[in-house]
């Protein structure tokens, strides 16, 4: 029997449909992954990585020392200055570490090294997020062959100024029932907050191999800086 035109004709529509929804579907996945969209150079993301981690050093160093700029084993971390954050954001890191300095915890490590893996790069127009998974490594100054891990998600906000970048933002992805040792002006599962995510984000279990290779070129470029690399963290095993 044969096909009518009609029939025939719905037919190559609808092959076609599927079609288009195949590449569209090839599309989103891209988009997902970070393919297409990431524009920012490894010079870019090094900068980036840069200052996250002197804004992070700056907080650990206060967990380790009530004197760090005296303190010869974390005196050198290199931390943030103010003017490559925004104003909200320098307020916050003040009041922050002034707690964390004036706390009168027992300071039980000697020194650290942070190590940042990047999860995933969003931009907006001038703004660029990235999702920071850091690591921190503490050497226990009892026993220096004892050590501390803990890990933490953050999403840093980078604004283009000029030629360079500066820290426009930081936020937990979220604070949980025990908030990070750094975060003391963050109550136990607050949400919504200059501190904190409103929502959750999804756990990504998989990083995109595009955002792995830019992530490893920006941390080869910055390799030599202090506390940066994952050589340093792995010191601590």
């Amino acid at each position: 029997m044969h096909l009518s035109h009609k029939k025939l004709l719905l037919s190559a529509i609808i092959i076609a449909l599927l079609g288009l929804l195949a590449l569209l579907l090839v599309l989103v996945i891209g988009r997902d992954s970070g393919g297409s969209d990431i524009t920012i150079s490894v010079e870019d993301l090094a900068e980036m990585k840069e200052l996250a981690h002197e804004y992070l050093n700056e907080r650990k160093r206060a967990i380790v020392s009530n004197t760090p700029d005296n303190d010869a084993n974390v005196a050198d971390a290199p931390v943030i200055d103010p003017s490559d954050m925004s104003t909200e954001l320098t307020k916050r890191q003040k009041e922050d570490v002034g707690k964390l300095l004036s706390g009168g915890e027992l300071k039980v490590f000697s020194d650290f090294a942070v190590y940042t893996k990047v999860l995933d790069i969003v931009e907006k127009g001038d703004d660029v997020v990235l999702c920071l998974r850091a690591t921190t490594f503490y050497r226990n100054t009892a026993d220096p062959d004892i050590y501390t891990s803990t890990a933490t998600d953050r999403y840093f906000t980078f604004t283009r100024m000029g030629d360079g970048w500066i820290l426009a933002d930081v936020k937990l992805t979220c604070a949980g029932t025990m908030p990070p040792e750094d975060e003391p002006n963050v109550k136990p599962n607050d949400k919504g907050t200059s501190r904190v995510l409103e929502d959750l984000p999804a756990y990504i279990t998989e990083v995109p191999k595009e955002i792995e290779g830019l992530d490893e070129a920006a941390t080869r470029m910055i390799i030599n800086e202090w506390a940066l690399d994952e050589e340093a963290a792995n010191n601590y095993h």
